[in-house]
């Protein structure tokens, strides 16, 4: 019977049904590795923290959310090459071309159903993932992220699709179909890496950013960006999502797609005779195959230096490459003396790269580049310390003033005469030797990417026209959004650390934070966000506050971390709770002692009680009604903080005090804090009431020998009255080390 036009020229939905069944064997196997992969890691991480009784917030990395989506991504290719086999058998290559549809309808019918198999897979790992982590208590997981990443695996699956068919409509046997499918996935990004491993000789290029910035270079492939992503999760972010990259893949996958397709129609019959490959063809991939290896050679001459030894080990590799191929790919040893002639094409490739090279080196070293020709500038990081909410929006930051613009034009100049003539040896030139990375943004649309010297006078006056940018001064007092912050704490000291785990308590710090905040005046501001700026950088306009972050003891000062993502980038932040912010400070004085209830505890030999304050000065009033006791341990020392959120009447005791607490003054100390806590869970108040009374108390005492130890900490808020303050101040015998 006659098949329709709709079944025979572009689409049919029995092929359609054809092809999953000659998937299901790889396609079930995969889907069931990868679905409990899916579910096993979230509800392993589940049981795991319940038995240990977790209450901190744990962040988890947005690229180990759901790492199967991207595994599926990379073993897409093989769901192509079991559909397709049939293209490297000669007996049966014909088969699908003599059945009653056109090769389109085939072809369309068949990678349909393998996108369709393999998509479906990631999708349903995606799910799997994306709810098991959201159920899952005091984990902050960035779902919307993990939803990108599993949107951006699905096209690397069929980006590594789109190479895999290409190589299987072009040869005809299996190990030259995988030899073929490495080639054009790999040829030009292996090709980039090894010039920019040649650049790397150029002390004057920032290479790293060129690795990043490069379209060509391999992590910019998005499937090798997939795992990239996974050892690198921050790094890679840029370039996993960015709309270009994305852009690129879908042009280049669809393009192979077609191309694909145009060849898989164009197959001429393997019955009648007719190789896959045509002798042109395979010479033209044999010589693209070895010049992968013979680009070696000025890679090793340009970076190290001629080796005699190690250049005659990689002219036997070059050979055995250009002939392995042949034997590989054609079965046939008498062709070898026959492609003989094909070396030197070879040979000229390695000649044109080195010479190539060479010319590029030589141009930009020599090409002076003045002020008018450059449309902006851009230094590392804009004076800012690294990581921080404004570094990562400064990293944005273009400039074009003329100031700034000469001086890095000055520089450029100095760092290609040191690329020329050698690093000076008298007089030592410090300046060669201490680079920033900047971006230049010519007029003629180019963009170098450079690590200028810079001497002591050009950094203080690149650093103080930096300062008078306006665009530099609205960052400087940027908050992040609530949107932006994916987790954050409460520092008191480095041991008395907490985390917010209650997002409906956490917005509402960040909003009064931010409201109290914009009404300060700058120095106010200046003191707050000390821990942001650049302690060293002169344009801070005298706020050279040392910013050290807490050492190991503290000062007792309240700090509110915030990390998140902006730009596609991680930020962290530290920010000191002044008196300035006199409700942030209540809210998160509140939430530091709810957070502190379980982190209570004392331990005396093997004897051990975790709980709250009230719980922790029971347990050690009763473990004083033990003589025994009070013979091994005649007194404690240790660190104390105790400082007042309302910021009337601060007793601030830095880090260094100590407290002396005699054996007998243990039960009237337990008996006092016992009847002062304010917050247990019993308490808790959601209009955070703490009075003018209430007071931050941090006890740390940790004590051992050969034969005894003791560890005894203590932290919460209490409410402490001017008699009882009195009180506990005298049994506590402070000394000021």
């Amino acid at each position: 019977m006659k098949q329709s036009r709709t079944n025979t020229h572009f689409f049919n939905f029995r092929l359609f049904l054809e092809a999953l069944k000659r998937l299901r064997v790889i396609g079930l196997g995969t889907a069931i590795l990868a679905l409990t992969v899916s579910v096993l890691v979230p509800v392993t991480t589940w049981l795991e923290r319940n038995s240990r009784v977790v209450k901190e917030l744990y962040e988890m990395d947005t690229q180990m959310l759901c790492v199967p989506a991207g595994v599926v991504a990379l073993l897409a290719p093989l769901f192509f090459f079991v559909l397709f086999s049939f293209l490297q058998k000669r007996k049966e290559s014909d088969f699908f071309h003599a059945i009653p549809y056109t090769r389109t309808c085939v072809y369309v019918s068949f990678i349909t159903a393998a996108l369709a198999f393999i998509w479906t897979i990631q999708l349903a790992c995606g799910v799997a993932s994306g709810i098991l982590w959201s159920m899952i208590p005091l984990v902050s997981a960035d779902i919307g992220g993990m939803i990108a990443y599993v949107a951006i695996s699905m096209l690397a699956a069929a980006m590594l699709s789109a190479f895999m068919m290409l190589a299987l409509t072009v040869s005809g046997t299996s190990g030259s179909c995988f030899l073929l499918f490495f080639l054009f996935a790999g040829f030009v990004r292996v090709v980039c890496a090894i010039f920019l491993g040649c650049m790397d000789t150029i002390y004057f290029l920032d290479t790293s950013e060129m690795w990043d910035v490069s379209f060509l270079a391999p992590q910019w492939l998005l499937p090798v960006n997939i795992l990239y992503y996974w050892m690198n999760g921050q790094i890679a972010t840029t370039m996993l999502y960015s709309f270009s990259n994305i852009l690129y893949s879908l042009v280049v996958t669809v393009g192979l797609f077609t191309l694909a397709g145009i060849l898989y129609n164009r197959r001429k019959s393997e019955m009648a005779g007719n190789p896959a490959p045509g002798v042109k063809t395979q010479a033209l991939f044999r010589i693209l195959f070895t010049s992968l290896a013979v680009l070696l050679i000025p890679l090793l001459i340009i970076t190290e230096g001629v080796d005699a030894a190690i250049l005659l080990v990689l002219v036997v590799l070059v050979l055995l490459v250009y002939f392995l191929y042949e034997l590989v790919t054609t079965k046939r040893p008498k062709n070898l003396l026959r492609i003989l002639p094909g070396l030197g094409i070879v040979a000229g490739v390695c000649v044109a790269f080195f010479l190539g090279f060479e010319a590029y080196r030589t141009v930009l070293i020599h090409e002076k580049i003045t002020p008018n020709e450059i449309k902006w500038v851009s230094m590392e990081s804009n004076g800012f310390m690294g990581g921080t909410y404004q570094d990562r929006l400064s990293d944005t930051l273009r400039a074009d003033d003329a100031e700034l613009v000469k001086v890095i034009s000055e520089r450029i100049a100095v760092s290609q005469e040191y690329e020329r003539e050698g690093v000076p040896e008298y007089p030592y030139d410090s300046g060669y030797y201490k680079r920033r990375d900047v971006t230049v943004r010519l007029k003629g649309g180019r963009t170098l990417y450079l690590r200028v010297a810079m001497d002591d006078a050009s950094q203080e006056k690149l650093q103080a026209r930096f300062a008078a940018l306006e665009e530099l001064k609205d960052i400087m007092y940027l908050l992040p959004t609530n949107n932006e912050v994916q987790s954050a704490g409460l520092n008191l000291t480095v041991y008395d650390h907490v985390y917010l785990s209650d997002r409906e308590e956490l917005d509402l710090l960040l909003s009064t934070f931010r409201a109290e905040f914009e009404t300060l005046t700058e120095e106010q501001k200046a003191e707050v966000m000390a821990p942001a700026f650049n302690a060293s950088a002169s344009y801070s306009k005298g706020y050279d506050y040392d910013i050290a972050y807490p050492d190991s003891k503290g000062d007792g000062t309240m700090r509110l971390s915030l990390s998140g993502r902006v730009n596609g980038k991680r930020f962290y932040n530290e920010y000191i709770i002044t008196d300035a912010l006199p409700e942030t400070r209540r809210i998160a004085t509140y939430l530091w002692g709810m957070g502190q209830l379980s982190g209570s505890y004392i331990m005396d030999e093997g004897y051990g009680v975790d709980g709250t304050p009230t719980e922790v000065l029971a347990a050690l009033t009763e473990r004083n009604e033990d003589p025994k006791f009070g013979e091994t341990y005649s007194y404690m020392k240790g660190s104390v903080t105790l400082l007042s959120p309302s910021g009337k009447g601060a007793w601030n005791m830095t880090g260094q005090t100590t407290f002396y607490l005699e054996s007998e003054d243990y039960a009237r100390f337990a008996e006092l804090l016992s009847g002062a806590c304010v917050i247990t869970p019993s308490t808790k108040q959601q209009d955070f009431v703490l009075t003018e009374n209430t007071y931050c108390l941090s006890l740390y005492h940790e004590y051992w020998d050969n034969e005894k130890s003791l560890t005894f900490g203590v932290y919460g808020v209490f409410e402490l009255s001017p008699e009882a303050l009195a009180e506990l101040i005298d049994i506590l015998s402070f000394e000021q080390e």
